[in-house]
C-alpha cells in the first residue's frame, strides 16, 4: 500500500491546512443546542430569555416552558435567600464570571444540584442578559457526601475502639497492680511465718 502524501503530513502542516467552520449565528446556535450542560440567559429580573435543550435532559423542563418565568421559582426553597444574594451580586458586576452552586427542583419534584458560573452581559447589545453555564453535580456531590459520612463513621469507630482498648488496658493495669499487691502481701506473710517457725 502506497503512502498518501496528503494524509502523511506533519501536525503543523495539517493544522494550518484544516478549514475552520464559519463562526456565524447558525454555528453558535448548533453549539448551544447540542451542549451537554445547561446554558441559560436571564434578564435583570431573573426571567429566562433563553434556555438550551439540555435543560430537558437534566431538569425535565422543555425550554419553552421556562421562557418568561422567574428562575427563582425553581430554586430549592432553603437556598433561595443565598441564590438571591448571588444574583444581586452578579447584577453589580460586568463581564466577571461568578461561580454558582445551588439546588434546583426537577420537574418530577426531586432535587438536583447545579454548579457552574454566570457572567453579567446586560450591557452587551448582542446578549442583553446574564449568561449561566451550569452542569449537574448531583451524583458527584451525593457520592462526596456518602464518602464523608463513611469517613466520619470510620473515625467514630476508630475512636470508640481506641477508647475501648484504653479502658481494657487501664483495667489490666489495675488488675496487675492488685495481683502484685497480693503477691507482695503473700511474700511478707510467708516471711513472717518462716521467721515465726524458725524462732
Amino acid at each position: 500500500m502506497k503512502n498518501n502524501p496528503d494524509v502523511l503530513r506533519s501536525p503543523d502542516s495539517f493544522h494550518r491546512q484544516t478549514e475552520c467552520p464559519p463562526k456565524n449565528e447558525a454555528f453558535f446556535e448548533a453549539l448551544t443546542k447540542n451542549a451537554g450542560h445547561i446554558i441559560l440567559v436571564l434578564n435583570k429580573n431573573a426571567a429566562f430569555t433563553y434556555v438550551n435543550p439540555a435543560v430537558e435532559t437534566i431538569l425535565g423542563y422543555r425550554p419553552e416552558e421556562l421562557i418568561g418565568t422567574s428562575a427563582f421559582q425553581y430554586v430549592h426553597p432553603p437556598e433561595l435567600e443565598k441564590t438571591l444574594k448571588e444574583f444581586e451580586y452578579t447584577l453589580l458586576t460586568n463581564r466577571v464570571r461568578i461561580p454558582f452552586t445551588f439546588g434546583i427542583l426537577h420537574k418530577n419534584g426531586t432535587l438536583r444540584i447545579l454548579e457552574g458560573g454566570g457572567v453579567n452581559l446586560l450591557s452587551d447589545p448582542a446578549v442583553k442578559g446574564i449568561i449561566l453555564n451550569l452542569r449537574d453535580a448531583t451524583d458527584r456531590m451525593k457520592a462526596e457526601a456518602e464518602l464523608s459520612q463513611y469517613r466520619k463513621h470510620l473515625e467514630d469507630f476508630v475512636e470508640k475502639r481506641t477508647q475501648d482498648i484504653s479502658r481494657i488496658n487501664a483495667q489490666l493495669i489495675k488488675e496487675l497492680d492488685e495481683r502484685k499487691a497480693i503477691e507482695q502481701a503473700l511474700l511478707e506473710s510467708e516471711e513472717k511465718y518462716r521467721h515465726f517457725i524458725e524462732n
